[in-house]
């Protein structure tokens, strides 16, 4: 299990995967993703999930665009991105756990 942190015109830093597991969403996860996404758990969002990966992300987030992680999950989901439109572009911090 990897587990990989993008913050708003940084690279991608490599994140603890412990306790973590893409195939549940428990309350402790949610916690650990509020604790490197730098928020309250209850604003805590599952962008995308599948077996293979869990996407969170701060639900709502109009901070910095976040071009790396919006390329990283375009890359894992097979979602298309629009990255000239910045309705598309992820913002704020986005965290992927993925086997």
């Amino acid at each position: 299990m990897n587990a990989f942190l993008y913050q708003p015109g940084q690279r991608e830093q490599i994140y603890s995967a412990e306790g973590f597991h893409p195939t549940t969403a428990n309350v402790t996860q949610m916690a650990r993703a509020a604790r490197a996404l730098e928020c309250i758990p209850e604003m805590v969002d599952i962008l995308a999930s599948t077996p293979e990966y869990t996407v969170y992300t701060i639900f709502d987030h109009e901070g910095d665009p976040n071009l790396a992680a919006t390329e990283a999950v375009a890359e894992l989901t097979g979602i298309e991105f629009n990255l000239d439109d910045e309705d598309q572009v992820l913002s704020g911090p986005v965290l992927i756990i993925a086997e």
